[in-house]
């Protein structure tokens, strides 16, 4: 049965120094359907402090452990390995690494987007981006997306983000209900189509955030069947943290 208590997940930082990492990262990204090439631009943003970003590892107590994660290699089999606990900073702020293994279903990022704040109209200061969140597909129906959001607001507000709120870009909800988008993000990668399909705007307006902008042409979609890119809109999302 699944659950929606506590939390599910917990974070360990990405180092940008391993190769491991960003291997990883690669494959979680050509399952999410995009970014795959901008992995070695993260890593210099990692590494120089002005990204963060986290794996998403499933809390050991939580019921069904072994079984999610044996949903997720079936899923990707490139993700069999563990991974180790390496990173010696995130967002210039130190840490003591444990070396320990984990094993990763998602990550999630947070950065800063001056340019974006100044073309939305948001304050000067004190907006932080969530960028870069996927969880696994065959995970996505065991509450952890929630269960990391409240924890990736919290760290947000907390030294040395300091937000006093968060934005974010997504598909807009109608394009991302559409057939076209449906072919590409589910049956061209061989995806089952879930039964019931919820928009990330809609998932996100159900965790507090308002609309705050839009825009007409915003992500190149190469359509597989022609080789052609697809322009997908997108919308802008705000929550105030404090």
């Amino acid at each position: 049965m699944r659950e929606a208590t506590a939390e599910k997940v917990r974070f360990v930082p990405f180092d940008g120094r391993s190769d491991a990492h960003a291997e990883r990262l690669y494959h979680q990204r050509v399952a999410c359907g995009w970014g795959e090439g901008d992995v070695d631009t993260w890593r210099e943003h990692c590494e120089a402090g002005t990204k963060g970003l986290w794996w998403l590892v499933l809390e050991d107590g939580i019921s069904d452990r072994e079984k999610m994660i044996e949903e997720h290699i079936a899923q990707y089999p490139d993700e069999k390995d563990t991974l180790q606990d390496t990173a010696t900073t995130v967002l210039r702020t130190p840490l003591s690494c444990t070396g320990s293994e984990f094993h990763p279903v998602g990550h999630v990022g947070l950065e800063w987007k001056p340019e974006e704040d100044r073309r939305l109209g948001l304050p000067a200061s004190g907006v932080v981006w969530l960028s870069r969140f996927f969880i696994s597909h065959p995970l996505q129906g065991y509450s952890l997306g929630r269960s990391a959001m409240r924890q990736v607001e919290g760290l947000a507000v907390r030294e040395p983000t300091g937000a006093r709120a968060m934005a974010l870009d997504t598909q807009k909800g109608e394009s991302q209900a559409s057939e076209e988008t449906i072919y590409l993000l589910y049956t061209a990668r061989g995806l089952p189509i879930p039964s019931v399909l919820k928009t990330n705007e809609e998932w996100y307006k159900r965790q507090g955030y308002v609309l705050i902008g839009e825009e007409e042409n915003a992500y190149p979609w190469p359509d597989p069947r022609t080789g052609t890119l697809i322009w997908v809109p997108r919308v802008f999302l705000k929550k105030d943290l404090v």
